[in-house]
């Protein structure tokens, strides 16, 4: 089993608001990642929430996975993921999507074709490409955990991946939304409000 360990913990500085609940259409970014995994039969999923957590709680009366808190989402990114995999007692457990909130133009299409490299290969680091550009979402297979564990919190789960180059598949993807990253209120404007109006 492949599960989804979506990350939305951090404060969301930059746009001022927190980018959960940001609408994409006619839904939230959280509500469009956990419906794209669900259209790729990625059906077990956790959302890591941590700054705004009070604030986003209320909103997910949809969701039907996992709601834990980060409390030392101030550590940074790799902190909210290993609090997502601690959340998994699961032994039939393969590996896991990591879906940033700040990358919600996810595709069913992307997402199969991850989960084909992952099952067809014995590499333990997914990575989608675009243009030659590495982007989100990653597969960590189980293997890879305790790297995970190891590795420095201010690099993040970026130094695994430098790291255990042998354990890389890179998978060329026809999406560019592997790429866009949605920061600062014009991050949104021009990448997602322009795109979806």
């Amino acid at each position: 089993m492949i599960a989804g360990i979506i990350l939305a913990a951090g404060a969301s500085q930059r746009m001022g608001e927190p980018k959960a609940l940001l609408n994409i259409g006619n839904e939230t970014f959280l509500q469009r990642i956990v419906r794209m995994l669900h259209s790729a039969r990625v059906t077990t999923n956790v959302i890591v929430l941590g700054a705004h957590y009070d604030q986003v709680v209320p909103a997910l009366g949809w969701f039907d996975g996992k709601v834990i808190k980060n409390s030392e989402w101030k550590n940074g990114q790799l902190s909210s993921l290993l609090t997502g995999i601690d959340s998994f007692r699961n032994d039939t457990l393969h590996g896991f999507f990591v879906c940033p909130i700040d990358h919600p133009l996810l595709v069913q299409s992307t997402l199969v074709e991850l989960l084909q490299g992952f099952w067809k290969s014995n590499k333990n680091i997914i990575v989608p490409t675009f243009h030659g550009k590495r982007g989100h979402p990653v597969i960590f297979g189980v293997s890879m955990v305790d790297a995970l564990r190891s590795a420095s919190l201010q690099e993040g789960a970026k130094a695994v991946v430098r790291k255990y180059t042998d354990e890389v598949l890179e998978i060329p993807v026809n999406n560019d939304g592997i790429l866009q990253n949605i920061d600062t209120p014009e991050d949104y404007e021009t990448k997602i409000l322009k795109r979806f109006s």
